[in-house]
């Protein structure tokens, strides 16, 4: 019982989708055989380029139907529901409209005999005020709309031939497919507007010149002649192109008025382009290396995928241009604009960000390499980790996690990369599993810190104090310790590779837990190393029996447990050094400077002490 109903529903549905979504077969072989189909279900029927001349098509649903091109001449179609029909290229002389629902959904009006009359073309008419109308397919050739307000409506597929539109407001008006044959459009406002197959030929364009024959699409006017002949084009007004994929390499266009226009997959390289005004155009994996874009206006472009290598942006405004996946290498930037501009998943190498503005852009998931951050503006910026930068965030970015880490001194996997912590205050902070990648640590206090399991890779730590700090199990690669002090740090389980050490050397591969350094390395070979830096060198329960050190500097290294029986410390700087529990039995350390040593449970017996004294045997902690 349970499968025949199921199997009943089915068949149910099915019925209802044939008959809810598509054409009723009959009904098309009726129309073909007999041009006779008065109220024929034909929703969805392609009968493009079909003779239906003549045909009685009276109220017949023909929504969705494709009429591209189609003959209606003669046709009655009076109550018929065209909705969402597509009248491409269609003829219909002395058809019959009236009572047909329209394409924009509007009844077509008493009196509709060759085209369809519907209020908004009537209102458009008498008060030339029509904003977001529908007026799709309408029949308005010879309409004189001086000074129209139609901003924003959608006259697709229309027929406006030999119209006046002097000075009119047609901002984003949808012209896709429309006859504008001879139209009048001097002084009008166009921008946004799509004229996508529009026939303008002998159309007068807003600058009062003539567009040529064969100007589909765009107005193809003379100076758009010298564009293209020449690839030259100085202080000219050529909005609304269509130039995809052309080769404009070297050419020069300053100054020109190339707004909302079309140029994917264009070739710039080289060009200059200097003062040109790109505004609102597709420039979608447009190639301008090396091209000079200096004071151009490119705010509102699509600029996904372009490359601007070594091209030159000084000046440019890029504000509220969408460049997810561009290529800036090497780009020339300053004083830029990049305000509300989307810039995900891009890669900046190797630019200089002085003076340029990212205020409330999109940077999520950028990467940056070697980038000079000066004093770029990042305040609003969506980051690179999908968090808000704080008011104020010039030459950083200041998000709500760095806030937390500082104020609170404790963040939990927290995402900071980039983070900004200069000169803070970030005594006992504790951040395990953060994410610290090329943070700013310069100049700051991170005595007592708890860091572990985290990514910190190529982040600055110059100058910083991180004595007693525990930085485990982290990745510090390619960090900068320069001048920092390293007392009684715990590294273990860190990646220390290519990082360079306070004393400046650069610590080796496989430098784990602990900074291998050329010196390091010499030490153990040599068994000795004279006038060598070991600043903070991690030599923790080595041995080193009988080794010279003498003159050496081995401030804040780690000594706990080794065996240095017989070492030579003379003149040594072992200040802040750990030799807990270390045997310095017959060591010399005449002359050692031993400033904050620990010397805990050390073993001296026989030492030769810093003022030349033999340490007595058991002493133990000090020099008895």
């Amino acid at each position: 019982m349970k499968k025949l109903i199921v199997l009943l529903l089915c068949c149910h549905l099915l019925f209802m989708l044939q008959n809810g979504f598509g054409f009723a077969e009959a009904d098309l072989e009726q129309l073909k055989n007999t041009k006779k189909c008065q109220g024929c279900d034909l929703k969805g029927a392609d009968l493009k380029e079909a003779d239906l001349s003549g045909a009685d098509l009276k109220e017949a649903d023909l929504s969705g139907a494709n009429l591209q091109k189609a003959n209606l001449d003669r046709v009655n179609l009076g109550g018929a529901n065209l909705t969402g029909a597509n009248l491409h290229g269609t003829s219909h002389f002395n058809a019959f409209f009236e009572d047909a629902i329209w394409v924009d959904g509007e009844t077509c009006n008493p009196g509709s005999y060759d085209k369809c009359l519907t209020d908004n073309q009537s209102v458009a008419r008498s008060t030339k005020t029509c904003i977001k109308c529908q007026l799709r397919f309408a029949i308005m050739k010879n309409v004189f709309l001086v000074g129209a307000l139609l901003k924003q409506s959608n006259f697709e597929g229309s027929d406006l031939s030999g119209s006046t539109l002097i000075n009119s407001d047609l901002t984003e008006v949808n012209f896709t497919g429309v006859n504008l044959n001879k139209v009048n459009l001097t002084g009008s406002d166009i921008a946004g507007a799509v004229f996508a197959n529009a026939n303008l030929s002998e159309a007068i364009w807003p600058t009062g010149e003539l567009c040529q024959q064969g100007s589909i699409g765009m107005c193809k006017t003379k100076a758009y002649e010298t564009l293209i002949q020449d690839k030259s084009c100085n202080s000219c007004t050529l909005n609304q192109m269509y130039l995809p994929n052309k080769n404009f390499q070297k050419a020069v266009i300053r100054k020109t008025n190339l707004k909302d226009s079309t140029f994917t997959a264009t070739d710039f390289t080289e060009s200059q382009l200097g003062e040109t005004d790109f505004s609102g155009s597709d420039l979608s994996r447009v190639n301008f290396t090396k091209a000079d874009l200096s004071r151009a206006n490119l705010s509102r472009t699509k600029l996904i995928a372009s490359d601007l290598t070594d091209s030159t942006l000084n000046r440019t405004n890029l504000s509220f241009a969408n460049l997810t996946d561009a290529k800036i290498n090497r780009t020339k930037l300053g004083n830029t604009s990049f305000i509300g501009a989307n810039l995900s998943n891009i890669i900046l190498t190797d630019v200089n960000l002085r003076n340029v503005s990212f205020t409330n852009a999109n940077l999520n998931k950028v990467q940056f390499k070697n980038v000079k951050f000066a004093n770029a503006d990042f305040s609003g910026a969506v980051w690179i980790n999908g968090q808000r930068c704080q008011p104020q965030s010039v030459g950083f970015c200041i998000t709500p996690n760095v806030r937390k880490a500082v104020e609170l001194k404790k963040c939990e996997n927290c995402s900071l990369p980039y983070g900004y912590f200069k000169s803070s205050d970030l005594k006992g902070v504790q951040l395990p599993k953060a994410d610290l990648y090329r943070s700013d640590f310069s100049a700051a206090d991170l005595t007592g810190a708890r860091i572990s399991d985290a990514k910190i890779n190529q982040s600055n730590f110059t100058q910083a104090r991180l004595v007693g700090a525990s930085i485990t199990n982290s990745d510090l690669s390619q960090c900068h310790f320069e001048n920092a002090d390293l007392t009684g740090v715990d590294l273990s389980g860190s990646n220390l590779t290519d990082t360079v050490w306070p004393d400046g050397q650069v610590c080796q591969e496989g430098s784990i837990g602990m900074c291998r350094t050329e010196t390091m390395d010499a030490l153990f070979s040599d068994k000795g190393c004279l006038n060598c830096s070991l600043m903070f060198a991690n030599l923790n329960k080595r041995s080193l029996v009988w080794f010279k050190l003498n003159n050496s500097n081995l401030k804040g290294a780690n000594m706990t447990g080794a065996n240095l029986t017989g070492v030579f410390l003379r003149n040594t700087n072992l200040t802040g050094a750990n030799f807990t529990d270390a045997k310095l039995v017959s060591a010399e350390l005449k002359g050692a400077k031993i400033e904050g040593v620990n010397l805990t449970n050390a073993d001296l017996s026989g030492a030769v002490w810093i003022d030349g004294r033999i340490c007595k045997q058991d002493s133990i902690g000090k020099c008895n």
